[in-house]
C-alpha cells in the first residue's frame, strides 16, 4: 500500500517455501460454527487485551482488512459494537 496515498500497489512475489492454508486443513474454513467460536474467542481476547474500542468494528478500513483475509466474514462479522460489547461480557463471565 502507497502509505501516501492509501492506493494498494502490486502484491509482493509469493515465496514458495512459505506454507499455505493447504499445509493446514485445520484452519481450512470458518464455516463451521466450531471454527467460528474459535474466531470469537481469539477477537475477543484481542479486543480486551489490547483495549479496542468497540466501535472499531464499524471502522471500513478494519473490515475490509478483515474480508480481505476471508470474504465470507461479511456475513458473519456484526456491524454493531453493542454485538461485539455483548460477546466480551458472554466470554468473561
Amino acid at each position: 500500500m502507497d502509505k501516501d496515498t492509501g492506493q494498494i500497489q502490486q502484491p509482493l512475489p509469493e515465496d514458495p517455501n512459505q506454507p499455505t492454508i493447504e499445509s493446514f486443513p485445520n484452519a481450512h474454513t470458518l464455516d463451521r460454527q466450531r471454527a467460528f467460536d474459535g474466531f470469537k474467542a481469539i477477537l475477543v481476547r484481542w479486543i480486551v487485551y489490547c483495549h479496542i474500542a468497540f466501535f472499531q468494528f464499524k471502522n471500513s478500513y478494519f473490515r475490509q482488512l478483515l474480508y480481505y483475509m476471508y470474504p465470507k466474514l461479511a456475513s458473519l462479522l456484526p456491524k454493531a459494537g453493542k454485538t461485539i460489547q455483548k460477546w466480551v461480557i458472554y466470554a468473561f463471565n
